[in-house]
């Protein structure tokens, strides 16, 4: 294969390259000279004008399952509820249905050990998740009547640190038990505070999900 003219795709062939190997062979037992062979006669060279090491190429890979991820949510909130705490219960849901789910836990397993990634994981959810998707949708039902609360940033903060970090198997190792529990404490707390969002047929699929990724 001759070298792509254009540095964007070539950065996407990297990319794209580096991740179906790092969820194949894992992220350890995969050298630099796997992605050169992967990438079908682009150089070394070429490599580093886009990456300085593998790390560097991890970062990206996680760049772009993150990316995947907010573009799904982004459609779920183009598809609004008639009220803030319907559309709240709507992105519970759909994270038992995301397609890019199954790929970001991939990627996660692989670099749970990492204190970078749990250190990104926690800064993803807040910085991301709680300020531009859980709040505004909060403060959005506060509007219409729907949820009553006078801490909607706190609420957004928490709850995705709960159900992020708190319930993530991968970050905090639980047994099939010990998530049932988390699972059953978060309903308890969200219907103490007013955001009754998580029925019990969307439980069971919450539970079956997390257990999925379980020990």
């Amino acid at each position: 294969m001759s070298r792509n003219k254009f540095p964007e795709e070539t950065r996407k062939l990297i990319i794209d390259v580096s991740l179906n190997l790092f969820l194949e062979n894992g992220y350890d037992h995969t050298s630099l000279q796997n992605i050169i062979s992967g990438l079908g006669g682009l150089s070394k060279g070429a490599i580093y004008h886009h990456f300085k090491s593998k790390e560097e190429i991890l970062d990206a890979v996680l760049d772009k399952v993150s990316a995947s991820n907010h573009a799904y949510f982004n459609g779920l909130l183009e598809k609004k509820a008639d009220t803030g705490l319907q559309t709240l219960k709507d992105i519970f849901a759909g994270v038992c249905v995301n397609p890019s789910v199954d790929e970001m836990v991939a990627i996660k397993n692989i670099v749970v050990q990492d204190p970078r990634f749990v250190i990104r994981q926690i800064e993803d959810s807040l910085q991301v998740v709680a300020r531009y998707y859980i709040e505004p949708i909060i403060h959005e039902g506060i509007r219409d009547g729907s949820i009553k609360t006078e801490y909607p940033k706190q609420i957004a903060e928490v709850l995705m640190l709960l159900t992020n970090v708190w319930m993530n198997p991968l970050i905090i190792r639980s047994s099939e038990e010990d998530v049932c529990k988390k699972v059953d404490f978060i309903v308890y707390m969200l219907k103490s505070l007013g955001l009754d969002i998580i029925d019990d047929q969307l439980k069971q699929k919450f539970v079956e999900y997390i257990q999925m990724y379980c020990d």
